[in-house]
């Protein structure tokens, strides 16, 4: 009896806490309705949780996808179109030529706006202003339009020196250098310090835009499919995208940092008001700044420039042979697309430091790789299908770690924890300003040396 008495203490019990009605009461037809209150509001708090989880996923996916479109628009587009525009169209080559007359009209814009953003720095020494910034923006996503649209239409005025194509690029060039000193130093200033990855991510995706739209014009390096008229100005309406996100983002002031106690203590310091010089760097991140701009000096001041070359020299048939063109093509296109994947990885977390180290290693040694293959150390080795391919996947792997360790570094530079407000813009004009410098210093001497001759395909 017991035990019997213990089971329907139990039923009942059990009915009482879920709020259902017992089979006893259910065959005698009497009701209950006694609610259960609190597994009502579990489910209610349960279902409000998952609501507001679903929201906050969708306002950070659209928040994404903007600051992406702004760094595509007033990123590396019309320099990378114009890359493409080199491995599509052969004539544009003049026999490697142009590669290094781009190089070093490319190194030269690039070295001389560091001197004019370090002048900069050192005539205006007023605290970070977003609304400068912000316009600063604008006219840099609208220069990339104009360089689009001029090349669409002027691309082969003036045939075999291309000086339209010599001038935007020199054009495109200044628009992204001028991204690196003003818009990730403003992200990192005033935005969210995740922002910069997709910003980052932007810039590269430019990059992954022109190697896919360039594939679809010519998918095997030797037939064009349609004109590189229409390639520029397709690339032109996905700049205009980039500028209509950015007039959304400064209407509705969407990812802006909230201020911290570090800033309000600088700020109450009347000697930061026109003294700051906004260029340092915290001894934290030293190490992280020099190695970063060591890696950039490996994917654009060299392996991009002598990447067609190294590719040559993997061609059994010999320099001129029909299997070079086609080994660059496909490295340049797998280049293109790991670096914005490498910037989209980032944004999943911040890379511990140890690994960041590992990874700046890696990149050096797949850079010594295909140095090797330009240079034809054991070309018989790299003339094989086998050899292509590592040529192919060391080319492609380069443009990844790079862009991975760069925006990693901006990160680095945006935390609002460590660093005051006017901290993080120092670091990140420095990082900006040494890789704009130091790369074109690059740039310079390598163009130079592949258009006198002296870097060249050798048979």
């Amino acid at each position: 009896q017991v035990a019997v008495l213990t089971r329907t203490w139990k039923t009942l019990h059990f009915f009482s806490v879920t709020g259902m009605a017992s089979p006893d009461s259910a065959h005698s037809g009497t009701p209950t309705n006694t609610p259960n209150y609190g597994a009502s509001e579990s489910l209610l708090r349960r279902r409000s949780f998952v609501e507001e989880a679903a929201d906050s996923l969708a306002r950070n996916f659209a928040t994404y996808s903007a600051f992406l479109f702004v760094g595509c628009g007033c990123g590396w587009l019309t320099s990378d179109s114009i890359d493409q525009l080199l491995a599509n169209e052969q004539a544009v080559q003049r026999h490697g030529k142009m590669f290094g007359t781009l190089s070093d009209t490319s190194g030269i814009v690039g070295l001389v706006s560091g001197i004019l953003f370090f002048l900069y720095l050192l005539t205006f020494r007023t605290k970070p202003m977003l609304k400068h910034d912000q316009c600063t923006c604008i006219w840099l996503t609208m220069c990339n339009i104009t360089a689009l649209f001029s090349l669409a239409v002027f691309w082969q005025a003036d045939a075999p020196t291309y000086p339209v194509v010599v001038v935007c690029n020199m054009l495109g060039v200044l628009t992204a250098q001028a991204s690196y000193y003003f818009i990730f130093p403003m992200v990192a200033t005033f935005y969210a310090g995740w922002l910069i990855a997709p910003v980052r991510t932007g810039t590269d995706l430019s990059t992954l835009l022109t190697a896919l739209l360039g594939e679809m014009q010519n998918p095997t390096g030797q037939h064009i499919r349609f004109s590189s008229a229409c390639f520029f100005a397709t690339l032109a309406l996905i700049a205009c995208l980039g500028l209509v996100a950015w007039f959304v983002i400064i209407g509705n002031d969407i990812g802006l940092k909230k201020k911290t106690s570090q800033d309000n203590t600088t700020d109450d310091s009347p000697v930061h008001e026109h003294a700051y010089l906004q260029l340092g760097c915290p001894r934290e991140l030293s190490m992280v700044i020099v190695l970063t701009v060591g890696v950039g000096v490996v994917q654009w001041g060299f392996i991009g420039i002598v990447g067609n070359i190294g590719a040559r020299m993997t061609d059994p048939e010999g320099c001129y042979g029909t299997q070079g063109p086609g080994v660059y093509h496909f490295a340049l296109t797998l280049n293109r697309v790991l670096v914005p994947l490498g910037s989209v990885l980032s944004s999943f977390g911040e890379c511990p430091k140890y690994l960041f180290y590992v990874l700046v290693t890696l990149q050096v040694t797949l850079g010594t790789l295909v140095c090797s293959a330009v240079a034809g150390v054991h070309q018989h080795l790299w003339a094989t299908p086998v050899g292509q391919l590592v040529y192919v996947l060391c080319f492609g792997f380069i443009g990844g770690l790079e862009s991975y360790l760069l925006t990693m570094a901006f990160r680095y530079t945006s935390d609002e924890n460590f660093f005051s407000k006017e901290q993080r813009r120092g670091a990140s004009n420095l990082l900006s300003l040494l890789s704009a410098v130091v790369l074109s210093l690059a740039s310079i001497c390598v163009g130079r040396l592949v258009e006198n001759g002296t870097i060249r395909c050798s048979e």
